[in-house]
């Protein structure tokens, strides 16, 4: 019996978005999903931020934050590219308003597969 090769898709996934200036001029990015090294990076340079326990499960969860600096801007200078296909740099990140940080960040963790499926659904059921 043959089996079939297992497949993958090379190409990183990409969201487009559009950040609108202080003149109300719209400007394109893409948040990109980052590769196997860049993963890895941003995973080390945040090992130290948080406490890790394990639940009752035996899965590894944060059990708290010890500091929230420059958490968004950690995943964002990695997967925010502007028009020109450059990753945008943390200085220009560290000026966006905080919200428009959160909803980038969380799309950043969305599409890089770094959010907690199992808390998502246990607040869907909540709201249920």
């Amino acid at each position: 019996m043959e089996t079939e090769p297992v497949r993958f898709n090379l190409r990183l996934k990409q969201i487009p978005v559009v950040l609108e200036d202080d003149n109300g001029q719209d400007h394109s990015f893409t948040i990109r999903e980052l590769s196997g090294h860049d993963i890895e990076s941003f995973l080390e340079e945040n090992r130290s931020r948080v406490d890790l326990e394990l639940d009752d499960k035996g899965k590894t969860r944060v059990k708290s934050i010890k500091s929230y600096k420059g958490l968004h801007t950690s995943l964002l200078k990695l997967c925010l590219y502007d028009e020109q296909g450059v990753r945008v740099p943390v200085k220009d990140i560290d000026r966006y308003p905080h919200e428009v940080q959160k909803k980038l960040y969380e799309i950043a963790q969305d599409i890089n597969g770094l959010k907690d499926k199992d808390k998502d659904e246990d607040e869907e059921s909540e709201g249920n």
